[in-house]
């Protein structure tokens, strides 16, 4: 059952019960060893119908066609008559249904001041029938509209997630192609061999990847051929290692791309072509947290290298606050004090199932 139609029963149940009460507080509240017959009942239920006549005609009537559309002079009109005739059918109700009982009698014995008294106190009491509709009317409207509000932020806040998700294909593929070119320069049947990891890692991209949620495996399966593409292109004096400390990676969702702007960023930054260069990843579970430790030698880019703009790091900075709201997630990165070496450390509370 979804949330509205839930609200909606849940409303009108309130509403009954409210009501049940109040109809049945004359046998609720009856002196000790008093009998109340029929005629007596309708004698005393008769106030609490006026209530509900007065609450309702405002609740759905009134307040939305005059209230909310600012006619206030309309609403007071209508509401000053409602007020005088209910009143007024309270004060002479007691002729409807004789004989009335004796108690009462005596609290109302005829007269003209005790009437306009008893009118007054009655008139009082429906005033505050009228404020209380109106202030569960607008209680209403105004969930209505924060139920609106969170629809069209949720939605808003989906839409910019797969704009950010979008934009990972086409700035991994351009990173990956260009390596793959590389590549073809130095060995041609390697080439092959990457175009071939390129094709397993883009059906991930189109397909997998598209759930808000993945099963952390199949991240890891995507790092592992991501790494080995880019071993094909390196050195062998490269120090490149991944390693995983996570028992059964299968049962644990996370957002999927994170991770692989991080490492891809590793590689671009921490590998020179003539110094000596490390990519260190390590991936593991930490007081129920997932840890992605990413640690490179520190090689920039010169200005003209196009490849180590910053578009991957951009967007897990702004994917995470979506991803991972509330404090669910923390990420450091930067230079260690001797300059050597950057590390990016990012920690997720992981999900037992996808949402």
């Amino acid at each position: 059952m979804n949330k509205p139609l839930f609200r909606g029963h849940m409303e009108i149940c309130v509403h009954l019960l409210v009501w049940i009460y109040l109809f049945a507080s004359p046998l609720l509240f009856k002196r000790p060893g008093e009998n109340i017959d029929v005629l007596h009942y309708l004698q005393r239920a008769f106030y609490p119908l006026l209530v509900c006549a007065v609450f309702y005609i405002n609740y759905l009537f009134l307040v939305p066609r005059y209230l909310k559309h600012g006619r206030y002079l309309a609403f007071v009109s209508f509401n000053l008559a409602l007020i005088a005739l209910a009143a007024g059918l309270h004060r002479y109700s007691f002729q409807f249904f004789p004989p009335f009982p004796r108690r009462l009698r005596h609290h109302h014995p005829p007269g003209p001041w005790r009437s306009v008294l008893f009118v007054m106190r009655s008139a009082f009491t429906f005033a505050g029938v009228v404020c209380t509709a109106i202030a569960v009317r607008y209680s209403l409207a105004w969930r209505q509209a924060e139920d609106a509000r969170r629809t069209a932020e949720l939605e808003r806040t989906e839409a910019e997630l797969r704009n950010l998700k979008n934009q990972i294909n086409p700035h991994f593929l351009l990173n990956t192609l260009n390596n793959i070119y590389a590549l073809t320069l130095i060995d041609a049947p390697r080439a092959g061999e990457a175009i071939q990891e390129l094709g397993r890692m883009l059906r991930y991209m189109l397909y997998d990847s598209q759930d808000d949620r993945v099963p952390l495996q199949k991240e890891i399966d995507f790092i592992e051929t991501y790494i080995e593409l880019m071993r094909m292109r390196l050195r062998k004096d490269v120090d490149v290692r991944f390693e995983t400390r996570i028992p059964r990676p299968e049962t644990l969702f996370v957002a999927p791309l994170l991770f692989i702007s991080l490492i891809e960023n590793a590689f671009k930054h921490g590998v020179s072509p003539t110094r000596p260069s490390f990519v260190h990843i390590s991936l593991s579970l930490e007081e129920g947290k997932i840890c992605l430790d990413v640690r490179n030698s520190n090689h920039p880019k010169t200005s003209a290298d196009k490849a180590g703009s910053g578009i991957g790091l951009q967007n897990v900075q702004s994917r995470l606050p979506l991803c991972y709201p509330d404090g669910r997630h923390s990420w450091q990165h930067g230079l260690t004090a001797d300059g050597l070496t950057y590390r990016s450390r990012l920690v997720l509370q992981p999900q037992s199932c996808p949402i």
